[in-house]
């Protein structure tokens, strides 16, 4: 018996196993399933503050001066002294003698239109003699006529005369000088060019945006500065007027900014100012500008990231959805954008940017837990 139960024994108990089995399984309770609805996405924002942005407006350009004066001969003859300061690039005074025409045919005429002029008063005075009784004698009116025509040509000679001294009309720097001793000059012969010192202006380029934000505002304050070796010089100048027409080949704008007496001929330096008198500011020196600060009441300055092809952005809503707002780019900066229309204060401005990005899709906002 003993043997037998060793034999029948482990197959009864698998076969109970096994009933068992069966009966668990087909006594279970079906899985309850539920589908997990997908997260929205995560996006940073920033909540906006009050409009208000001030822009600092960039340049460069080359000094030039405010004033150019042609040298011109107002009479002809041969040049017998030239100043030693008449030279290009010499810085020459207001009223002083560059050069001068041989006067001897001048002087001669000087004193022929004197006699001339003694002659007519005294064929003047024989005429009132003889026709006093009529004063309107044809005789009696040619001779004041040939004394009113003497006179003139003594005017004239004397003033030719003068113009044998060609002298500077301002103070200026010679820009050119066509002209050499011995020379037979005839009149209206161009002799040089002189640039007034007294004032220089700055064309400097600004697209049609810059153009538009710096407005019609003349006097802004422009800081220029330029690199003299291991130093950094600054001058102070101001925007004077603004050109209405565009480059044709450039298509920029020009706002002129000024400076008076860059020289300094006109004014003492204190020890300051002593960079700036050793370093004037002169004429043809190539210099940067910084236009003093644009204030844009109503403007944003947002990330570069957040403005999606130059004219729209997105927003969350109260509900955290997004919301598409279009907007007005003023300027695009280094790592930033100005922009304006389309955004008001307490907005959360959307950041991130997403593979798909929709109006009024959900998102959660970082940092708020949700």
């Amino acid at each position: 018996m003993s043997r037998l139960a060793k034999f029948l024994l482990p197959p009864l108990i698998l076969i109970a196993a096994v009933v068992a089995a069966r009966g668990l399984v087909a006594g279970r309770q079906p899985l309850q399933t539920r589908a997990e609805p997908p997260l929205p996405p995560l996006v940073e924002t920033r909540l906006l503050g009050e409009g208000g942005v001030e822009l600092q407006l960039y340049s460069e350009g080359t000094v030039q001066t405010k004033e150019k004066v042609q040298l011109t001969a107002d009479i002809s003859g041969r040049v017998i002294w030239l100043s030693p300061r008449f030279l290009v690039g010499e810085v020459v005074e207001a009223d002083e003698p560059l050069l001068r025409i041989d006067p001897t045919n001048y002087q001669l005429a000087l004193a022929q239109a004197q006699l001339a002029l003694r002659d007519a008063e005294l064929s003047l005075a024989d005429a009132r003699t003889r026709f006093s009784r009529s004063s309107a004698h044809p005789q009696l009116r040619r001779a004041e006529a040939q004394v009113e025509a003497a006179t003139a040509q003594l005017a004239k000679a004397r003033q030719d005369l003068e113009r044998t001294e060609l002298r500077s009309p301002l103070r200026a720097v010679v820009d050119r000088k066509q002209v050499s001793l011995g020379q037979h000059v005839n009149a209206a012969a161009v002799l040089g060019e002189l640039l007034a010192t007294s004032a220089v202006e700055i064309p400097l380029p600004l697209s049609a945006d810059e153009l538009q934000l710096l407005g019609d505002r003349p006097g802004q304050p422009v800081t220029l500065s330029a690199r003299a070796g291991s130093r950094q010089l600054q001058w102070p100048a101001r925007i004077s007027r603004l050109r209405r027409q565009l480059d044709p080949q450039t298509r920029v704008a020009y706002a002129i900014a000024e400076v008076h007496d860059p020289y300094g001929f006109d004014k003492g330096f204190d020890s300051e100012d002593a960079d700036a008198r050793a370093m004037p500011l002169r004429i043809g020196q190539f210099v940067q500008a910084e236009i003093g600060a644009v204030v844009l009441p109503d403007a944003q300055r947002i990330p570069n990231s957040a403005l999606f092809d130059d004219r729209y952005v997105y927003t969350v809503d109260a509900d955290n959805r997004l919301r598409r707002r279009e907007v007005r780019l003023l300027r695009h900066e280094r790592d930033s954008a100005v922009i304006s229309n389309g955004l008001a204060a307490g907005e959360r401005l959307v950041l991130s940017r997403l593979e798909l990005m929709t109006d009024g899709m959900a998102v959660r906002i970082a940092g708020s837990g949700n």
